[in-house]
């Protein structure tokens, strides 16, 4: 009696077997695959907001543009996405005035908080400031045309908490393709 007792618990077992392996296989056929279930759970984008600080690059640039600026006082913020970095500079205004300079490939439209506290381009005397500013951060940063935008703002300290900037999306253009040469390496010109 208790061989077929073994006999009926070993067929019982392997039955249970069979039907996991069954359900795993049934189940995993046409259940999502992980990554698919992480794609559909996955968070929405949070947009990035530029940190003004005193450390790192932005500290760098910071130092060197109050050394400009004296009495006054200048931060920075750097914002890194892939293929692009975001340098926002902002200076203490001597006036109740607020100016905004953007980088080639930046638009007003892609900085709501400008026209929300009434920046405004500046004119020429404060352009001229602007331009030694953004040199002065250009040369500190390394700035890199092919993937460094800058924007330079100018408003009192008080306002400085009041400044929340979300880092667009910003496409670069592309460098243009080298010229081919259609005669070879050895091939000149004749005039």
């Amino acid at each position: 009696m208790h061989a077929q007792n073994r006999h009926f618990i070993a067929i019982i077992g392997i039955a249970l077997v069979a039907a996991g392996i069954f359900t795993s296989i049934w189940f995993g056929f046409f259940s999502p695959s992980p990554s698919d279930a992480a794609e559909k759970q996955a968070p929405p984008t949070v947009a990035t907001t530029l940190v003004f600080s005193r450390d790192g690059i932005s500290g760098k640039i910071s130092v060197a543009i109050d050394a400009v600026v004296r009495p006054r006082q200048a931060t920075a913020a750097v914002c890194e996405q892939p293929g692009l970095r975001l340098i926002c500079v902002l200076v203490e205004a001597t006036t109740s005035e607020k100016y905004y300079e953007l980088d080639r490939d930046l638009s007003e439209a892609q900085f709501p908080f400008l026209k929300e506290l009434n920046f405004t381009p500046p004119p020429f005397p404060t352009a001229r400031s602007m331009s030694i500013y953004r040199s002065e951060a250009k040369r500190v940063a390394g700035y890199s045309e092919q993937r460094d935008r800058l924007i330079v703002l100018i408003c009192p300290k008080s306002e400085w908490a009041q400044i929340r900037i979300v880092c667009p999306k910003v496409t670069l253009p592309q460098p243009p393709a080298p010229p081919e040469s259609s005669g070879g390496a050895n091939s000149r010109e004749r005039f």
